[in-house]
């Protein structure tokens, strides 16, 4: 029997320290991008929305109303590289204050873009494994799809 999944090996997780001059698929093309290497976990990502409830006392019955959106977060592992040039941008985003754009590209083609801020970059060491780092990037922007 045939399967329409696919593998995420192979997807590759870009950062830039520049910002899309529009929010558009040109605007996301135009940026040079740094792959950040050793990326072994992109995460799940993408937007969320607030859930309002409402219950009258006439009824007790709760009404949900979708609230507002939150662009969400991913949680990235690494291989810890501190050569790496996607990982020193990471590092830096870390400290900053500043947006940074951010690229996924998944083994199918298909390209996501966003903006977001790094909320942390922490290492990870464990027994029996390699050392690593665990990056936040909270989205502070839709997803385009820019494929």
């Amino acid at each position: 029997m045939a399967t329409n999944v696919k593998s995420g090996t192979g997807s590759k997780l870009y950062v830039s320290s520049a910002l899309p001059a529009t929010e558009t698929k040109a605007g996301y093309t135009a940026l040079t991008w740094v792959l950040v290497g050793d990326t072994t976990d992109i995460g799940e990502y993408g937007v969320e929305y607030n859930i309002l409830e409402h219950t009258p006392i006439d009824s007790g019955i709760t009404q949900k109303i979708k609230g507002n959106a939150n662009y969400g977060s991913l949680s990235v592992k690494t291989g810890s590289v501190p050569a790496d040039a996607g990982q020193v941008i990471l590092l830096t985003a870390s400290t900053s204050q500043n947006d940074y754009s951010f690229k996924i590209e998944k083994m199918d083609g298909d390209i996501d873009a966003f903006m977001g801020k790094v909320t942390s970059f922490k290492p990870t060491v464990q027994g029996n494994t390699i050392l690593s780092k665990s990056v936040n990037i909270v989205l502070n922007s839709a997803l385009i799809n820019i494929k």
